[in-house]
């Protein structure tokens, strides 16, 4: 009840949440990167790269002569398939991370390269910053749109379709789904980010081209089927990451600031739910 009565005051205004991210970069950045660990005379092959495809080049011919992964037919599609989990995207910064250390320092660049400490077998781990999403170094927000969309389930997919047909054929009309989202178990999903939902539903989502007044139905195992209609797009994911953590940050803050002052009569229960998460 406490908390209900003042949710509205965890609210950051826009430019607070501008000037959160002005402050803290790090905290809504990432970077990506290639990285491989070899047998140290392999590593000056690598080092020497200056380019993406130089980088994959020389970890083809060392997965090769090695045969990295155990006795495997070295076939084209194989080795392909071994270079491709040495992408690695999306890594966010750690203060306990060497490597993010290195990534996130002023000035870092495309193909630059860093090299790990040997470890007891003598493998190094060797990796190369690839270039940043829509921008010039390697560092990077998510400008992702989140996506907000209307639906309806059905436990039965038969009347799935029947109804979604009768839909269609009479125009598709938005106000027409809105009087079958009271009827069948529907309504407004808003600002959702990619792992919110079910994959199935997830990949129409954020299909390019899946746009304001397009729809579809699927159908989700152990679920139902669903009839989805996108709406226009939200904000951008960076921004919604960005008044989580300030929302998250000012609970805590009362949080601490009750247990302070009602320290024995209402710790356990307030430490039992101190660090709440804030979903988007």
């Amino acid at each position: 009840v406490y908390y209900d009565s003042r949710k509205e005051t965890f609210v950051p205004e826009e430019s607070e949440i501008d000037e959160e991210y002005a402050n803290n970069p790090k905290k809504y950045e990432f970077y990506d990167c290639i990285k491989i660990s070899v047998p140290e005379e392999d590593v000056p092959a690598l080092t020497a790269c200056e380019s993406e495809e130089e980088f994959v080049s020389a970890c083809r011919t060392v997965i090769t002569d090695n045969n990295f992964g155990g006795e495997y037919d070295k076939s084209a599609d194989t080795i392909e398939g071994l270079i491709q989990k040495k992408y690695v995207y999306r890594t966010p910064y750690s203060e306990t991370s060497v490597i993010d250390k290195w990534a996130f320092e002023d000035g870092r660049a495309p193909y630059d390269i860093y090299t790990s400490e040997p470890t007891e077998r003598g493998y190094i781990t060797v990796y190369m910053l690839l270039p940043g999403e829509g921008v010039e170094g390697v560092l990077y927000r998510d400008d992702t749109p989140l996506k907000n969309l209307e639906y309806c389930l059905f436990e039965d997919a038969a009347e799935a379709e029947k109804v979604y047909k009768e839909w269609v054929d009479g125009g598709a009309a938005k106000s027409d789904l809105e009087a079958l989202t009271e009827k069948y178990n529907g309504g407004k999903s808003t600002n959702i980010d990619r792992g919110d939902l079910a994959s199935e539903l997830t990949k129409w989502i954020f299909a390019d081209g899946v746009t304001d007044g397009k729809h579809t139905m699927i159908t989700v195992e152990d679920t139902g089927t669903y009839l989805l209609y996108m709406l226009a797009d939200g904000e951008p994911s960076w921004r919604s990451d960005v008044r989580a953590g300030i929302i998250n940050d000012r609970i805590n803050e009362m949080m601490d600031s009750i247990s302070e002052e009602y320290p024995s009569q209402y710790a356990d229960g307030l430490y039992s739910v101190k660090e709440v998460t804030v979903s988007k």
